[in-house]
């Protein structure tokens, strides 16, 4: 016998080190079994050739987990079997004992013979108690994986079917049925689960007759699950009665359907006339009688179940309830796989980067439409047959909810929106915790960042970024939206934007997306939006469901024509709705009912009759007369009032807005107060909105101007009753609904058409007026000398405007010249968007040019106003972000060609701005004036100043180096094409970065563009410490960003993928795909992991050595085994990667010691076959072998020991090697114990997997664990 004293490595050290807590304590509650200070074996002690074939296989133990605390739990993880939340043994309730038996053994009798020999042939022994779910989950789970996993959708009938949601749907009602077991009532006869067993066992080979098999078990499924509830509710300690027994009756004929489809699906599986189901399962109503029986029998359960209401609803317990509502919910997925692609984040860096994707409160929006519904509406629309076939079916697909005006349809949507929603609250029910992604979106008119495609796509991105089962993540492509948009330039597009949508759709189980008022967006949102659903549902390789409520206008139907050819579309009216007006003036005729005492109920009864029918579906009408109705206290009155309702909903509002006289201050203050709503860049609050109409009224009405005492909120909220309303919440005026502001641009009257000017104007003026007094205000008090110490001058000015600085001489009630008020800050930010609005054609534009030219300087550009130069120095710096230009920029402020330019201005300004031009004057940054166009985006500009004679390849400002540079940077493909074709040069460099290398980080088109206009696919960027770009070539910056369509276009141009830099130490393509973020993961579905395969397969160097100072790696390989990408791994090796590659800044000897130590079983079989060396002694690591990693590593398993002893054939005699201490090598901290989770149900199973272990290893020689 070999003994030998504790090592300092070695298994010990290993079982030591892997349960000590952070703190080097042990932990008293979770020590596990430790070794003895002593490992002995016998010599000779390899286990023999008759040792490994005795040796027996792995059982199969499922599971247990506690019961889930809701019963509408039915959710499951696609992962493995061990995510279905129920246990093994399933205690039988002592109610009504036998019931669920009874009733199957009656269906099994009543069933044909056929069905009956059938079951006869294929009933196992399954006892009473013994719970079928983990085994029929995981005969779903090995069903889908026999099959391509590359095959992600199934075209049939004109439709991408996806394969992948119907195993989930078999798998969710599984895991429900199986919750209701616990929680209720006992599972159902043992009869159904074999005939279920039977049918998922049958091998088939083609992926069509997968699907046909998951889809008709889902639709048993779904009627078990329903039996066994109505069961519980209905059957369970409740008299019998007639509605009862018919209901005993209904479930017995259910049941007996339920196996004779079972035995009828498997004998057409058997021949082969399986794809005769297709039909059926993807459009309920056609197709084979026999599917469509099955789908009739769930109306026949809920007609009987509604007939014991009566009886039972009295005595329900809250959690019957809960059931029932389980059954009108979708059942939710989880999906194991997501957890790839998040990454966890402290609460603070969250917030970062949720705010830079969006700031749009849709939920202040969502809750708006809540509180305001009522009860009991549009329950229509989810019970709505269409609806709930799109919903169900497993194929992309869209729905639009068409509606006229007024017809209320944000409240439909609302209430989809709660469907799926998961509010804070929820946070810890069960049936919450899924992976599936939802946004939602409410555009509207008015308010122009609810209008914009940029700005749908960035609140649905932010929304997706996260899924409620995973709390704390985020998804890994919002991380590098925010990380690469840290450079001030590089804003989101909607070519990022849709490349982000379509990794979270390929990602999670299913997304859905909720678009509400389609119709209130420009024409081109409304085509983009269309454009990029259709392209997110034909490319993506997830499950996308859009739902778009609108008016049926002519242009939408138009842009979804297309999902009409592909028979994605299903739409319907909201002429239903009938129902939901009566219900909602039922409802106010309650709140009412103490002053409407003296009111008949046959006034009542002809109320709600007369705005129903005359409402003809629009519930805004209804709603507007009902504020008429309800005031009154005479029957007479009401009658009278019923006899001359107006006709439609344009005539009520302007029943309302005739309620003041023409000459009446009431009217005139309410016109003001609707054209500044109507025509504002962004929502004013009450303070900004009277301000407004006060310095407009004293400009133009003189000593007729408003008497301040008149401007307050309850004047304005009364005045503009209906027509304006305040949101209390986010303190904003708007129009309570979209047809009022097209109610007043559609009838276009004067002081309509004259409003765009009249508001020019005050906003030009009061910006003069602001900055000729702005030295009475700056610089603040006392507090001058600390900022011009402590912080750059642009920031001071900004914090001072934010109000993030106290004003100690400020006013106490200021007025709207002070720079800080609300009407002030939105003129700095809006002025000039306000001017370029005008149209030509506007009979006021000469007056907003003499406004214009008297504050920029009437004596012409190169001379400016004193009120201008302020301006330039204080607004400017003080507005950096909400402009697209800097102080800089504008400077020297004398000359205002510069901001004129900037800001657009030239159009109003023909012939004044461009007096005595200068081509060739520089700004303050040295940039001329095409390069300032093009940065602000102004693509006329560049073309007018190319005419006039500007150089296109001036060299200016290292910054933007060119003028394509400049629009390079801002992502504006409309000018960079347009200065290709002029003649610029694709081959400048703009900060020591190529201008091709800047071109890949924005999409193959702009790569596409520089290449045909001659850009050198191989130019390098400098590595200047400073301004250089890590990238170093753009095909290094395609892969690094995922593009693939980018990589091949570079490569296609003659791109090398081993280019050969000046600088040794810079990274090849390959690198940077890897080097993009240290903690990113190789997944299958990421294009970087596309990219990293291209580049394998273009010959990339698969052994490049990486700059460990910047990551934790030193090699591709290293990189993708740390961070858990097998697949990626495995590409590596397969492609000539050292599968010898040490991991020593990880703390691993080798690749292999890192997957045996990990339990990777498969990986490691992989290792050996490629030539992995089990066999030597391992050179880094606490486990001095492989042997040693295999018994001790807390993460290696029995199943692991088992191969590397009786499938490698190690030698028991390296439990004996030492380990390689750490500290002896000067090594990193070594992540794996820094990062070891403090779960303690992981760490009991850890325990109870290394005590099997040991075991195992005492039955195979004469080992002794001393003490």
């Amino acid at each position: 016998m070999l003994s030998r004293k504790e090592p300092d490595g070695g298994c010990l050290a290993v079982l030591s080190s892997c349960f000590k807590g952070r703190d080097g304590t042990g932990s008293e509650d979770l020590q596990p079994p430790r070794p003895t200070n002593a490992v002995t074996v016998e010599k000779n002690s390899s286990p023999t050739a008759q040792q490994r074939e005795s040796t027996p296989s792995i059982s199969q133990q499922s599971k247990t987990a506690e019961p889930s605390p809701s019963p509408s739990s039915a959710i499951v993880g696609s992962g493995s079997s061990s995510s279905v939340q129920v246990s093994d043994q399933i205690s039988s309730p002592t109610k009504l004992p036998g019931t669920q038996l009874s009733l199957w053994q009656e269906a099994y009798e009543t069933a044909d013979g056929n069905t009956q020999k059938w079951i006869d042939e294929n009933v196992q022994e399954w006892t009473e108690n013994t719970n079928p779910f983990p085994e029929l989950v995981d005969l779903v789970r090995s069903s889908e994986k026999k099959h391509d996993e590359k095959v992600w959708k199934v075209e049939i009938g004109g439709r991408a079917i996806s394969p992948r949601d119907y195993t989930n749907k078999v798998t969710c009602c599984l895991t429900a049925i199986g919750d209701i077991a616990i929680n209720f009532a006992p599972a159902p006869s043992p009869i159904v689960w074999n005939a279920v067993k039977k049918l998922l066992q049958t091998n088939v080979s083609q992926m069509e007759d997968l699907v046909c098999i998951m889809g008709c078990t889902d639709m048993v499924l779904c009627l078990i699950r329903r039996g066994i509830v109505y069961q519980e509710v209905y059957l369970s300690d409740h008299p019998v009665s007639n509605s009862h027994e018919d209901l005993r009756t209904k479930l017995v004929r259910v049941y007996k359907s339920c196996l004779e489809f079972l035995a009828f699906v498997h004998e057409e599986l058997k021949q082969g006339n399986l794809k005769r189901f297709f039909s059926a399962l993807l459009e309920p109503g056609h197709g084979k009688d026999r599917v469509l029986d099955v789908k009739a029998l769930e109306q026949e359960l809920e007609s009987s179940a509604r007939a014991c209401e009566a009886v039972v609803n009295q005595t329900r317990s809250n959690k019957h309830l809960e059931l029932l509502k389980s059954l009108q919910l979708p059942l939710k997925k989880i999906d194991d796989g997501v957890i790839a692609v998040l990454a966890k984040l402290e609460e603070r860096e969250k917030t970062k980067v949720m705010d830079y994707i969006s700031t749009i409160r849709v939920g202040g929006h969502h809750n708006e439409k809540c509180t305001t519904r009522t009860e009991g509406t549009c329950e229509w629309l989810v019970a709505h047959k269409k609806f709930r076939e799109w919903e169900e079916s497993s194929c992309s697909s869209m729905f639009w909810l068409q509606g006229s005006m007024g017809s209320g349809k944000s409240y439909l949507s609302s209430k989809v929106i709660d469907r799926y929603l998961v509010c804070e609250e929820d946070g810890k029910d069960t049936v919450s915790q899924h992976d599936e992604g939802f946004g939602f979106f409410y555009c509207y008119r008015s308010d122009p960042s609810r209008r914009t495609t940029v700005s749908i796509l960035r609140s649905y991105i932010r929304q997706l970024s996260e899924v409620p089962g995973r709390p704390g993540c985020v998804h890994r492509a919002s991380v590098e939206l925010w990380k690469s948009g840290q450079n001030i330039q590089n804003d989101l597009t909607i070519t990022k934007c849709k490349d982000t949508l379509m990794e979270f759709i390929n990602g999670y189980p299913r997304v859905t997306l909720v678009l509400d008022a389609l119709d209130e967006c420009e024409d081109e949102t409304k085509r983009e939006l269309a454009e990029l659903f259709q392209d997110l549902m034909r490319n993506s390789r997830g499950i996308l469901k859009i739902f778009i409520a609108s008016r049926k206008e002519l242009d939408i139907e138009g842009y979804l024509e297309p999902f009409q050819d592909h028979r994605s579309l299903v739409y319907i009216s909201t002429s239903d709705n009938a129902g939901d007006i009566e219900r909602f003036i039922t409802n106010e005729m309650t709140k009412v009912a103490p002053q409407w005492k003296s009111i008949s109920d046959e006034t009542k009864l002809r109320v709600k009759s007369t705005l129903v029918t005359k409402s003809d579906g629009m519930f805004r009408w209804a709603y507007l007369q009902w504020q008429y109705l309800k005031k009154f206290r005479m029957n007479t009155q009401i009658v009278q009032r019923l006899e001359s309702l107006p006709q439609t909903l344009s005539a009520a509002y302007d029943e309302i807005y005739n309620r003041f006289e023409p000459d009446d201050f009431q009217r005139l203050m309410l016109q003001r107060a609707i054209r500044w709503v109507l025509f504002a860049k962004r929502p004013l609050n009450t303070m900004a909105l009277l301000a407004a109409i006060e310095t407009e009224s004293e400009r133009v009405d003189g000593d007729k101007a408003f008497d301040k005492s008149d401007l307050s909120e309850p004047t304005l909220e009364y005045i503009c009753q209906d027509l304006l309303a305040r949101d209390p919440v986010l303190d904003i005026w708007k129009f309570p609904h979209a047809s009022v502001a097209e109610h007043f641009l559609l009838k276009a009257e004067p002081w309509i058409q004259c409003a765009k000017a009249d508001i020019a104007i005050s906003l030009i003026t009061l910006l003069r007026d602001c900055c000729k007094d702005f030295d009475t205000v700056w610089p603040p008090a006392g507090l001058k000398e600390k900022w011009e110490k402590e912080v750059p001058f642009e920031y001071e000015v900004s914090l001072w405007f934010d109000g993030f600085e106290p004003d100690p001489n400020g006013p106490l009630n200021p007025g709207p010249l002070y720079p800080r008020h609300p009407l002030q800050r939105y003129t700095h930010r809006e002025w000039f968007n306000h001017v370029n609005d005008i149209p030509a054609q506007d009979p006021k534009l000469s007056d907003v040019v003499q406004v214009l030219k008297l504050f920029l300087g009437d004596e012409g550009p190169r001379r400016s106003s004193a009120e201008y130069k302020i301006f330039c120095k204080y607004i400017v710096s003080g507005m950096r972000l909400p402009y697209t230009f800097r102080w800089n920029t504008v400077t020297p402020s004398w000359n205002s060609a510069f901001g004129i330019i900037a800001m657009n201005l030239t159009r109003l300004l023909p012939g004044w701005w461009d007096k005595d031009i200068d081509l060739s004057e520089l700004n303050a940054d040295g940039q001329d004036l095409l390069t300032i166009a093009a940065m602000t985006g102004h693509a006329s500009l560049c073309e007018d100043l190319l005419l006039r004679g500007c150089e296109i390849n001036r060299k200016v400002d290292s910054k933007s180096q060119s003028a394509l540079g400049a629009a390079l940077g801002i992502g504006r493909i409309d000018i960079v094409e347009y200065l290709l074709r002029q003649g610029a040069n694709p081959n400048l460099a703009m900060n020591g970065q190529s201008l091709l290398c800047l071109a890949s980080s924005k999409g193959v088109e702009y790569i596409r563009a520089m290449l045909d206009a001659g850009a050198d696919p191989n130019i390098h960027c400098s590595k200047h410490p400073m301004y250089g770009c890590a990238d170093i070539c753009a095909l290094s910056m395609a892969a690094s960003q995922g593009d693939i369509d980018g990589m091949k276009a570079l490569v296609e141009a003659g791109a090398e993928v081993n280019p050969k830099y000046a600088d040794p130490d810079s990274e090849s393509p390959l690198e940077s795909a890897v080097r993009r973020e240290s903690n990113f993961t190789f997944i299958r579905d990421h294009p970087r992991y596309d990219c990293s395969r291209l580049l394998l397969e273009l010959g990339a160097d698969a052994n490049i050595r990486m700059d460990a100072y910047l990551v934790r790696y030193q090699s591709p390989l290293e990189a993708a085994v740390s961070v858990h990408s097998t697949d990626f791994a495995r590409a590596l090796i397969e492609h000539g990667a050292d599968i010898e590659t040490p991991m020593e800044l990880q703390g691993y000897g080798n690749i292999l010691a890192y997957a045996v130590e990990k339990g990777d079983v498969d990986f490691a079989r992989f290792l050996i076959n490629h030539g992995a060396d089990a066999h030597s002694p391992l050179k880094l690591g606490d486990a001095g072998s492989i042997l040693t990693a295999a018994s001790f590593s807390p993460e290696s398993s029995l199943d692991m020991l088992k191969f590397v002893i009786e499938e490698v054939h190690v030698d028991l005699r390296q439990l004996e090697w030492p380990g390689f201490p750490r500290q002896e090598r000067g090594l990193m901290l070594n992540y794996r114990f820094a990062k070891r989770e403090e779960d303690e149900e992981k760490i009991k199973a850890q325990i109870e997997s290394l005590e099997e272990r040991k075991r195992y290893l005492s039955s195979l020689a004469d080992i002794n664990w001393d003490d």
